[in-house]
């Protein structure tokens, strides 16, 4: 079977990619994503249990109106990194105790 070509952009003339993003830029979001997930669950005992922060200062900090604009997903998944990672209850932490049980925390 063969593989599908891309059609060409008259506008531009380059390869024209079906979905947002080209491919090769996907795998490398998606490795990047992979990391920043396994680096998260191998340290999340850092993190204290709860953020320090009062509800809404997280809102705060975003802009009022979401961007006109796409926005690379570098910078998605920086902004993910800077503001949400650190500012959420962690559930994996070993020290979470809510609720249930979680892989970070033994019986």
């Amino acid at each position: 079977m063969s593989t599908p070509q891309p059609e060409r952009q008259p506008e531009t003339g380059t390869d024209a990619h079906p979905g947002d993003i080209p491919p090769a830029a996907f795998r490398a979001a998606m490795h990047r994503v992979a990391d920043m997930v396994a680096d998260y669950l191998e340290h999340v005992g850092e993190y204290p249990v709860l953020p320090r922060i009062s509800p809404g200062d997280v809102r705060k900090r975003l802009p009022p109106t979401p961007p006109q604009e796409p926005q690379p997903l570098t910078q998605v998944l920086d902004e993910y990194k800077r503001l949400i990672e650190p500012n959420t209850t962690h559930w994996n932490h070993p020290g979470f105790m809510a609720y249930f049980g979680i892989t970070g925390s033994g019986p």
